[in-house]
């Protein structure tokens, strides 16, 4: 949806290049928005992996 966004207010063009705002005005909005959001997706990952370990190990130890 943000690639989505990006394009719907033509903040991405196909030529070079390739984005209307200077990396003056990108960073900022990169340190704000990028990084938690990848923070954020890797935290959740890490918790479905550390639940999906528990309970691999719960059906192993506990014959149905």
């Amino acid at each position: 949806m943000l690639i989505i966004e990006h394009l719907a207010h033509q903040e991405v063009v196909p030529y070079f290049p390739f984005f209307t705002a200077g990396w003056t005005q990108m960073w900022p909005e990169l340190l704000r928005v990028g990084v938690p959001m990848a923070l954020a997706i890797f935290v959740v990952w890490g918790a479905m992996i550390l639940i999906a370990n528990h309970k691999s190990k719960l059906l192993i130890t506990q014959p149905q």
